[in-house]
């Protein structure tokens, strides 16, 4: 869309305000998503660009695409996937959410592993309309968007996990990536809705919330292909296309997602089949400390663990001391596994301690798993119940 006489007066403003951190991507399209994100408020649009730019230096959002790993849970069990274009040429996103165990994922994963999940899928999104647009000849900076609500279950809106996980996307959405969408089109959803809709509508700007169409199971079709020619959609979604072995749903594309089982989500999370987890007996009175060497700065931590009942603490050696860097705490979780990540500022040894000192009469079992990944995308320490 292009900018009107008042935009065009914003749009000076803002690069004038930005010439200290100017940037090639600056074109006037890129600075209006900007702008019309923040209701042509300069400072705020400045602000929250800046705020972009530092998040995306901090976590190297700009090679995700080339270093990201899917978690085996995320491939498995994540619904959703891009698959060919709208009638502009824009890439569509289609979101089984209803198919989604975010409640089960969550338990297993970190919210924050989560995220970068859907940061690394709207990367794609992003990377895809730029190819587009070179291959058109045409500028596209929005995609169409089709979450499939069948099978939402209360069990998600009573999980608060699962609604703080979803406000935190709204907010990526919102700070990250603003006005980038085009249509987000909410299809067969359930009579308890509105219950979770409430939930969620008051972190939407009004700009976006004006871009949501929600249906049950009728009336959406024909909003639907407005957008997107039969021949470009799934036929499970009203269009022509089958996936290579004649599913409707083209699962070789969009995830599927489905439940987690439970031997995943109540038997030690990802450590119930992790090939990298460390099972012992904690006797009764005794302490067990794992260290942990980081070569290089800038390194991320990741750990799970699972027991009844054990004081947990995390410390870097530093020559002859140690420096506390988590405060030891009683953590049950004998159900659900505990995780944690952290980005390590400093190379060195790392020593994790699991204590059972307290207890005089009970030994525990005992699983965990610590990894090192030299590409850190969280900056900060969190201790997270999976």
């Amino acid at each position: 869309m292009a900018a009107d006489a008042e935009e065009a007066r914003a749009l000076e403003q803002l690069k004038a305000a930005l010439q200290d951190v100017w940037q090639e991507q600056f074109t006037d399209a890129y600075l209006l998503r900007w702008l019309r994100a923040r209701d042509l408020d300069v400072a705020k649009a400045g602000d929250l660009l800046r705020k972009n730019l530092l998040w995306r230096e901090e976590n190297k959002i700009d090679t995700i695409i080339e270093r990201y790993e899917w978690h085996p849970i995320l491939k498995q069990y994540f619904p959703g996937g891009i698959f060919n274009h709208d009638r502009d040429g824009s890439p569509v996103y289609y979101i089984p959410i209803g198919n989604g165990d975010f409640k089960g994922m969550l338990q297993c994963l970190s919210k924050e592993e989560m995220v970068m999940h859907v940061v690394y899928m709207l990367e794609r999104l992003q990377h895809e309309r730029e190819s587009q647009s070179r291959k058109l000849g045409k500028h596209l900076d929005t995609s169409v968007m089709l979450f499939d609500w069948d099978n939402f279950s209360l069990k998600q809106v009573y999980s608060w996990q699962v609604v703080d996980y979803i406000r935190a996307l709204v907010g990526l959405y919102e700070n990250y990536y603003p006005e980038t969408l085009k249509l987000a089109l909410l299809v067969n959803t359930p009579s308890f809705f509105p219950v979770f809709w409430k939930l969620i509508k008051p972190f939407l700007s009004e700009r976006t919330s004006r871009k949501v169409k929600i249906f049950s199971r009728e009336g959406w079709l024909p909003v639907l292909l407005e957008y997107v020619d039969p021949s470009q959609l799934p036929a499970h979604w009203g269009g022509t296309i089958v996936d290579p072995v004649g599913g409707a749903r083209c699962t070789h594309v969009i995830g599927p997602a489905g439940e987690l089982p439970a031997a995943v989500t109540r038997g030690g999370g990802a450590l119930a089949t992790d090939p990298d987890a460390i099972s012992c007996f904690l006797e009764r009175g005794r302490c067990l400390e794992v260290p942990v060497q980081v070569e290089a700065a800038g390194a991320k931590l990741h750990w799970q663990f699972q027991a009844r009942d054990v004081a947990f603490a995390l410390w870097r050696n530093s020559g002859d001391d140690r420096v506390q860097l988590l405060a030891p705490r009683r953590v049950a979780c004998d159900k659900d596994p505990e995780c944690g990540q952290m980005h390590c500022e400093e190379p060195g040894t790392y020593t994790f301690t699991f204590d059972n000192r307290f207890s005089w009469f009970n030994g525990k079992q005992l699983s965990y798993v610590i990894r090192v990944h030299h590409e850190t995308i969280v900056s900060s320490i969190e201790t997270i119940r999976c």
